[in-house]
């Protein structure tokens, strides 16, 4: 009995363990340098793209955001048959800081996307805008994003 116990205890805590564990997934990244409004977007259909597209160009007012306009009406329907898109827009308090991706992952219905930095020893006091369009398989159990940048 004692061992049926243990048994069932040792597979249960298995199950949590697997459904707990975050899988490292595979992306495509553009990278621009805008002045758009921090925030973190996940883009499941064509739609929803229009109007974020439609978001950006109200916003653009002579920020010369052509390619990257160009970039995201480059996605059709067929593309979120199968794909997502993150956009993601971070400001960073130095324009001597580089920020990229560093992986991206999925846990449960959360896609984490985890960015690294790389700055001097001196940073300067311009603000740096970094946006990227990220181009992801399509998880239909993502349902939030979760973005942390290690400093």
């Amino acid at each position: 009995m004692k061992k049926i116990i243990y048994l069932i205890i040792t597979l249960l805590f298995s199950l949590i363990l697997i459904a707990c564990s975050e899988t490292s997934i595979d992306y495509k990244v553009h990278t621009y340098h805008l002045r758009l409004l921090d925030r973190h977007t996940l883009v499941r259909t064509k739609e929803e793209l229009e109007e974020q597209i439609n978001e950006v160009k109200d916003y653009d007012k002579g920020n010369h955001l052509t390619e990257y306009i160009n970039q995201l009406t480059s996605y059709s329907n067929k593309y979120f048959e199968n794909n997502y898109l993150v956009l993601a827009n971070v400001t960073m308090g130095s324009g001597s800081i580089t920020l990229s991706i560093n992986k991206i992952t999925v846990s449960n219905d959360i896609l984490k996307i985890k960015y690294k930095t790389k700055s001097p020893n001196v940073v300067t006091q311009d603000v740096k805008a970094w946006n990227f369009i990220i181009e992801i398989d399509k998880y239909e159990q993502v349902s939030k994003l979760e973005p942390s940048i290690n400093i």
